[in-house]
């Protein structure tokens, strides 16, 4: 009895010493799969604010402009960005009888000589507003972030402001196409987060109170935060 087991055990401990290494040697062979990304990475984010002044013979108040607002003839708006991480940010204006503007950035430019973090930039700029006309209809607003700059859409807002009235138009067509065609390969980006900064009916209340500016449309402001795309669109409603 003895002698036997002295026999089988070298064999049975070659072929367990075997097994290991045919298992350790599988594992070193193995693709390593890398670990996820994060799919909810928050590379955009910023504020926006829109307002309108509205009113007539009772005065004139200040309102928030959201999707669908209802706004009439001599109504006036303007807007507010501010960036809180590096994103390309841009704001275009579809008035009603079908023209373009850029109303963000002020010109392509100024992606390299003035987009700060934590700086509010107003459209238009400073004191100045908007206002609606005598042409009634629909009035859109894109507003689109991204971690890549919009080349084509600046090449074709270049375009638009060096040729003549009658050929705006077709390049206010290929604009809109290219913004269809952006949002279409975008449809499916992450919004981490979509909210009012704070309350705007207080906010009011106290500037009012120390004598600031009624009219000071950042208390409107929401913080968005996203994953490398984000877009909305304002319609007014022009009556």
């Amino acid at each position: 009895m003895n002698a036997s087991r002295i026999k089988t055990f070298p064999c049975r401990l070659i072929v367990l010493l075997l097994g290991i290494f045919w298992t350790c040697s599988a594992a070193a062979l193995s693709p390593v799969n890398p670990a996820p990304a994060d799919s909810k990475k928050e590379n955009i984010k910023f504020r926006v604010a829109f307002g309108a002044l509205v009113g007539g013979e009772k005065g004139i108040r200040l309102e928030p402009v959201k999707d669908n607002t209802s706004l009439k003839s001599g109504d006036k708006f303007k807007l507010m960005v501010e960036l809180q991480r590096k994103c390309f940010l841009y704001v275009i204006y579809h008035n009603s009888q079908g023209e373009m503007s850029l109303l963000f950035p002020y010109s392509p430019e100024q992606f390299e000589n003035d987009y700060q973090l934590s700086k509010q930039y107003f459209l238009p700029p400073r004191d100045a507003w908007y206002e609606l006309d005598d042409h009634a209809g629909t009035e859109t607003f894109y507003l689109i972030a991204s971690t890549q700059r919009l080349l084509d859409i600046e090449y074709l807002f270049n375009q638009y402001d060096t040729v003549g009235p009658s050929k705006k138009k077709d390049i206010a067509k290929q604009v809109l196409s290219e913004i269809g065609n952006i949002l279409s390969e975008h449809r499916e980006y992450t919004v981490i987060a979509e909210a009012p900064v704070g309350s705007a009916t207080a906010t009011r209340g106290v500037e009012r109170s120390q004598g600031a500016d009624p009219t000071d449309i950042s208390v409107y402001a929401s913080e968005i935060a996203a994953t490398d795309f984000y877009s909305k669109t304002f319609v007014i409603d022009h009556h």
